[in-house]
């Protein structure tokens, strides 16, 4: 497999993802400084996450009138810690000027297709979505390599998926 100039096999060296995710905490000059520290100790890439809320979650947990209190307190940290779209774009810009790969997780089929514009070179599932076969399915008609996480998977859900 090859990510932009990268090979990746078990003949080259261990290609290492920075997992920035959401620690920026939705402030751009957070990410910048977590992409220069990712260049600094040497990292191939780094990987942001984009989620859609809308596409992700009904209109009542959005608008916290039902749901439970846990999915509550998340869909309000996700909410708070979002980059917008022009953000990501002027990271995958700033990464590339500092030579490092950009990548970001798509947690729906609106971020595959905003990611698409921003051209990035492959995509990082997460784990949680390892048995989402129609966003699987939805990443692999942009013919770019996928890396699948498979933490707290079993083996026979990695069997189906791949």
């Amino acid at each position: 497999m090859i990510i932009s100039n990268f090979k990746i096999s078990s003949n080259n060296k261990v290609f290492v993802i920075a997992e920035i995710g959401m620690n920026h905490n939705g402030i751009y000059e957070n990410a910048i400084k977590l992409i220069d520290n990712a260049v600094k100790i040497g990292a191939d890439c780094v990987k942001f996450q984009m989620r859609d809320m809308q596409e992700l979650y009904s209109k009542d947990a959005l608008n916290m009138t039902a749901g439970d209190l846990s999915t509550q307190y998340t869909i309000n940290l996700l909410n708070k810690f979002q980059l917008n779209f022009n953000d990501f774009k002027k990271l995958a810009k700033y990464a590339e000027e500092k030579n490092i790969i950009f990548m970001c997780t798509p947690w729906d089929k609106k971020s595959v297709d905003k990611l698409e514009k921003i051209k990035v070179p492959a995509y990082k599932l997460a784990s949680a979505d390892l048995t989402n076969l129609d966003l699987i399915n939805y990443v692999s008609r942009t013919n770019k390599p996928i890396i699948l996480s498979t933490g707290m998977s079993s083996e026979n859900e990695i069997e189906i998926t791949v």
